[in-house]
């Protein structure tokens, strides 16, 4: 066993050389892991190994990826540096090592921090000083531990970036499958950062300024306690949340809904006891009324007033009632609302162009309100059909090319679609029904512009090794005015010149061992 407590070189025989399991490097690139092989048959280690006296023998510290080099190589012995180390001070050099290593993933670091935090034996502060990193990086690489399997998965195949990451790594198990299942594209991975935060903005965030119950009541949902001290909103921790400058946020959707929920109730039962001259009101388009509060107010045979039928938002502020909002985005809010006048003498009283304005535009409600319901019978009924569901079963129609047609439509940036209204001449701001006539009518050749143009504005950034790059790719190929060959001859020759100079740095660097 080695005794002193300076590193000495000297050569090992591989079989006497243990791997740990505190290295933070977990994947190896194969293809690299080739090379530096060949580069090992040919011109050896050149940087040892370092290992640390373990047991019988020596357990290795840093150089993994040589090691397993080195092996497929069919070495018997390689150099190493032996050094007496306790297991933080392993963790540290593997650590510092790797973070200066541009091929660690983030992932790894995340999990290597995670551990020595759970030694006990360091603070934030401790790893920001001796990693020479501020708190800031050491909190948001260790809140990447808290992504869940396809997040992990997505992160490690490169489908996401670390900006992207940092953002999810911050919601709730909930709201990370919540956003896998709605905002992944077909290969796992996210267009834009953009679209992302919109994403969590308008499904699975929530303003807390705009909560209808109070956040600083702890008794609300005592299992969660108050909004105030709670670690899942945006002001608890600025440093994970930089981006978010204002409007304190909720990243916890089950919770937030808890506590309006719980608010609601509270608040229909004091309008219940206390006979305030408050109307219960919902939305028949929105998400279905919690069961509790409709036993409740069936209980006190207590009418819902439903939107559009029975109230408006609009009208004089000197008849206006109040009302509790039972469901959608309002749910928990009150409101205030203008009940129809039923009175035919009021009614008389107005003016007879009033009286009609009046009446048309109830009229034309009640027409929309009649296609609404007859639209949403029809959706829930198509939900149903069996065939719809399963290949083959329902036969091929022409609206199924108009479909396709108008999904490629809506996919096209704004930029896109003004280019193609002039392309085919269009006008814009046409009626819907009108739109969906020009898609039905769409020569081949239309159809394929507006299949390129919307493609190629979607998928132009893909890298290469993407399915979406791969099928640029081709479509480049098939046109003969793309210099693709003088393109990769020019990139040939600049890599050739990085080439050689990493040749001849390495070259000056093995004269001077």
């Amino acid at each position: 066993m080695e005794t002193q407590t300076k590193a000495r070189l000297r050569t090992l025989p591989l079989q006497d050389i243990a791997i740990g399991s505190s290295n933070p490097r977990k994947v190896f690139d194969t293809e690299a892991l080739k090379e530096l092989t060949q580069s090992i048959l040919e011109k050896g280690i050149l940087q040892p190994l370092l290992v640390r006296p373990h047991k019988k023998g020596y357990q290795l510290v840093c150089g993994e990826r040589r090691l397993k080099a080195a092996t497929l190589a069919k070495l018997t012995e390689v150099p190493v540096q032996v050094r007496e180390l306790t297991d933080e001070e392993v963790l540290e050099v593997q650590l510092i090592e790797n973070l200066e290593r541009e091929d660690v993933h983030p992932l790894q670091e995340a999990e290597t921090l995670q551990h020595m935090l759970d030694t006990e034996k360091y603070t934030l502060g401790d790893l920001a000083s001796k990693l020479a990193k501020s708190e800031t990086f050491i909190i948001q690489r260790l809140s990447l531990n808290q992504l869940v399997k396809i997040w992990k998965d997505a992160f490690l195949k490169d489908h996401i970036n670390l900006v992207k990451a940092l953002i999810v790594a911050r919601l709730t198990k909930d709201g990370q499958k919540e956003l896998a299942e709605n905002a992944m594209d077909h290969v796992g991975g996210i267009k834009s950062k953009a679209a992302l935060e919109k994403f969590i903005e308008r499904q699975i965030s929530r303003k807390l300024e705009q909560a209808p119950f109070d956040v600083c009541n702890e008794n609300l949902v005592k299992k969660a306690g108050p909004c105030t001290t709670c670690n899942k909103r945006s002001g608890a921790n600025e440093r994970l949340f930089p981006d978010i400058e204002a409007d304190d946020q909720c990243f916890d959707k089950t919770c937030h809904e808890l506590k309006v929920q719980a608010h609601l109730m509270a608040r229909a039962k004091e309008i219940v006891n206390g006979a305030e001259p408050v109307y219960f009101i919902y939305s028949p388009y929105a998400d279905e009324l919690p069961r509790g509060l409709v036993k409740l107010l069936e209980k006190h045979n207590i009418k819902l007033l439903e939107q559009y039928e029975d109230f408006e938002l609009h009208g004089s502020d000197d008849q206006a009632k109040e009302g509790l909002w039972l469901n959608g985005s309002g749910k928990g809010h009150p409101e205030k609302i203008f009940l129809p006048q039923r009175s035919r003498g009021k009614m008389q009283e107005l003016p007879p162009k009033e009286r009609i304005a009046r009446i048309e535009q109830r009229a034309a409600r009640a027409l929309e309100l009649d296609a609404e319901k007859v639209q949403k019978r029809i959706i829930e009924s198509l939900a149903e059909v069996e065939e719809l569901h399963k290949l083959g079963k329902l036969p091929i129609q022409p609206m199924d090319t108009v479909l396709l047609r108008l999904w490629l439509w809506n996919t096209a940036p704004w930029d896109v679609q003004e280019t193609l209204c002039k392309a085919f001449k269009w006008s814009s701001n046409v009626a819907n029904k009108t739109m969906l006539q020009r898609l039905e009518k769409l020569t081949e050749a239309q159809v394929a512009h507006l299949v390129r143009l919307t493609v190629f504005a979607k998928w132009r950034h893909s890298l290469p090794n993407f399915i979406e790059g791969m099928a640029l790719r081709k479509f480049a190929e098939a046109v003969s005015s793309v210099p693709i060959k003088d393109i990769e001859k020019e990139q040939r020759q600049v890599a050739r010149k990085r080439i050689k100079r990493t040749k001849e740095r390495i070259q000056k660097l093995k004269e001077q061992c």
